[in-house]
């Protein structure tokens, strides 16, 4: 296949960097294969090398970009404008439970969380509003429980009437292995029946579908969820 495919069209390579390939001959992705590392390294930079091992079944991933996330951020812009706690409240829930599964999913605990909303700043006729708040745990969590609990105590004290939000997240803060972590002495230890449950919970979604098992406090009538039915189609994922 590597024959067929022209160089601009490699992951990685831009329009720039295309036409000096061109002006060394290099039109294919094959011709980018039998390159010289070093030729093309002086041409280009590192990457370009990169690119020419990764050609050749050669894999060339940064420690970096297979790391475990150092912060984990979940946020949605609202489908219709929101003006009752109650529906912050329970967005805030609904992304707060994400998060928590993607930190599950990576094997790891956080040590804090930062919750913010804001109003519109697209229609400055409205009153604008915009304000954040962070949570320490006395001892790192990947409770669902514990972290839509934090979430939503921040949310309270945030709130204000009088306005229309338009956005809200929360992002997850002081990620460490779940197997190496400093406990509190105001708190029992972390893990035991918690992890238990929590391990239920995400593999019975994991077997029957997102959200067959799903927290009170998201709710059930969630018509502030963000407009998605012009969405591309995602047929990989």
């Amino acid at each position: 296949m590597l024959p067929t495919i022209a160089i601009d069209e490699i992951w990685g390579i831009g329009r720039r960097w295309a036409v000096k390939l061109n002006g060394l001959g290099i039109m294919t992705a094959a011709d980018l294969r039998d390159a010289e590392p070093k030729a093309i390294r002086q041409a280009l930079n590192v990457m370009g090398e990169r690119i020419v091992y990764e050609l050749r079944g050669e894999a060339c991933l940064l420690l970096e970009a297979i790391a475990p996330k150092k912060n984990i951020m979940c946020s949605r812009s609202f489908g219709r404008m929101v003006t009752r706690k109650e529906k912050l409240l329970k967005a805030i829930a609904c992304y707060a439970t994400r998060a928590a599964e993607k930190l599950r999913g990576q094997n790891s605990r956080c040590g804090g969380l930062h919750v913010f909303l804001q109003t519109n700043r697209f229609q400055p006729h409205l009153p604008q509003y915009r304000n954040s708040c962070t949570w320490s745990f006395l001892c790192s969590t990947s409770d669902s429980r514990e972290i839509i609990r934090a979430a939503q105590q921040c949310i309270g004290s945030l709130f204000q009437t009088g306005f229309q939000y338009q956005k809200v997240g929360v992002m997850l803060m002081d990620i460490s292995p779940d197997d190496c972590i400093q406990q509190s002495l105001l708190k029992a230890a972390a893990g035991g029946r918690s992890d238990v449950l929590m391990n239920l919970v995400d593999r019975l979604n994991a077997q029957m579908g997102r959200d067959t098992i799903r927290f009170a406090a998201r709710g059930l009538n969630q018509n502030w969820q963000m407009r998605q039915q012009k969405r591309s189609p995602r047929y990989t994922t």
